[in-house]
């Protein structure tokens, strides 16, 4: 008898391999909640099997405790695992070992959930999926390069609704990617500290007397990684709830099925490149001096005299932050305004505030050579011969997609000039079993 909400799935997802997974399998074991007998007894041999389960860590079938229950025999399939009318009990059996291929026992479940209706009631095992629920002959069901933004919902999305899944990530810049790491998150916060200076200066005409403040450096970049990391172990502990196999390293695709990452292969079903983007240097004459929109956020000390090119909202947002930490700031751009495809009425006024402020804005120029006169001490050549001192040179001119060595052209998946991913509106490529989202 197959429970009505899963009568819909396919034929060949109802295996009794997949053990519990509610995308991959039918509950093997349930009975009709007006039956206390029957809920009973089925809850008597849960509890009776994960006491041995959780004390010896490992999987134990309850096929045994079953066909010693006369009454939940009657409703039992051959390969039993259990019925169980109360949520809060199996989600205590979060944290037990998966199961291997095609074995029958209580599942690896990472969270539990129960689902009901008027005639019956069944637990399955969500977003734990193992070995017996992958598709065919695959280690994984989908297999992510990448745990970014894209990545990190693509892999829950997926486990939550039965797959077994695995993100790999080179960890370049941490879980969570660009935005978490080098991106929104830290940028954000700060931004908030670089306007302490504004509003101290507007206490004064509130009555409020207050000295010039200063700064501690050190301490904001402190704060800022202890507040990173600790994201990133939320990254971490989030993708294992949900099922999803962590692998911490670059991988690179081998076939249409196949992954590397270091010296082991893993194949899936399905790949999907979500290794987002990765910021660009101008290639002139002592670019190795430049920094990029990664290395701002881990500075030892504060700029004072920071050069930053682009014109782009990056470059923009951190001139007006390295200024509101009493930076002067220089910014070097190829246009006679800011944030080309904003509203331009909106661009040209924020860039008259920004002059207005105290930031220089080299307008119609960049820089074309970058020459080291000591420790944090450069200059800079622009494109129309003047040449400006600074301590830090900030590359805020664009990214492009980091696909280099991924081994997309390889296995045959068709790129644009910037390297980007060529896709279609689901995001699959020209090869079928490979996706890609996001800025790659």
């Amino acid at each position: 008898v197959t429970p009505h909400f899963l009568s819909d799935l396919p034929p060949t997802v109802k295996s009794t391999e997949t053990c519990l997974d509610p995308m991959a399998t039918q509950p093997l074991l349930y009975a009709p909640p007006r039956r206390r007998s029957y809920r009973l007894a089925a809850g008597i041999a849960v509890a009776s099997c994960a006491l041995v389960a959780l004390a010896t860590r490992s999987w134990v079938p309850l096929s045994s405790a079953v066909s010693r229950s006369p009454v939940l025999s009657r409703f039992a399939a051959p390969a039993s695992l259990a019925q169980l009318s109360n949520p809060s009990v199996a989600r205590t059996l979060a944290r037990m070992a998966p199961l291997g291929r095609g074995e029958a026992g209580m599942v690896a479940g990472r969270s539990m959930f129960l689902r009901g209706s008027p005639s019956l009631t069944a637990v399955g095992a969500m977003g734990g999926a193992h070995a017996g629920a992958t598709s065919g002959d695959y280690d994984y069901d989908l297999f992510v390069i990448g745990a970014g933004s894209g990545g990190v919902r693509a892999s829950r999305i997926s486990a939550g609704y039965g797959a077994k899944v695995a993100v790999a990530d080179d960890l370049a810049v941490g879980l969570g990617g660009t935005c978490v790491n080098v991106g929104c998150v830290p940028k954000k916060l700060m931004a908030y500290g670089s306007e302490i200076t504004t509003e101290i200066k507007d206490a004064a005409g509130f009555g409020w007397n207050i000295e010039k403040p200063g700064l501690e450096w050190g301490r904001l970049i402190e704060n800022k990684n202890n507040e990173i990391n600790r994201l990133n172990g939320i990254y971490e502990k989030m993708l294992g709830n949900a099922g999803v196999d962590v692998i911490k390293g670059r991988a690179t695709l081998k076939g249409p099925h196949t992954v590397a990452v270091g010296d082991k292969e893993f194949t899936a079903d399905k790949i999907l490149v979500a290794v987002g983007g990765w910021p660009v240097l101008p290639d002139i004459p002592g670019k190795e001096h430049m920094i990029s929109s990664n290395e701002i956020f881990y500075l030892k000390e504060a700029p004072k005299k920071p050069m930053i090119l682009g014109s782009g909202y990056i470059a923009v947002e951190f001139a007006g932050i390295l200024h509101g930490y009493g930076a002067d700031v220089n910014l070097v751009i190829r246009r006679d305004s800011i944030l080309k495809g904003f509203d331009k009425d909106c661009a040209d006024f924020l860039r008259d505030s920004m002059i207005k402020e105290g930031i220089n804005i080299h307008m119609h120029n960049e820089a074309t050579k970058i020459e080291k006169r000591g420790e944090n001490d450069y200059l800079v050549t622009l494109k129309d011969g003047t040449t400006v001192e600074a301590d830090m040179i900030l590359a805020a001119i664009g990214r492009n997609p980091k696909t280099s060595g991924l081994g997309l052209e390889e296995v045959g998946i068709e790129l644009d000039r910037n390297g980007g991913v060529v896709v279609q509106k689901d995001g699959q490529t020209n090869v079928p079993s490979i996706y890609a989202i996001g800025d790659c």
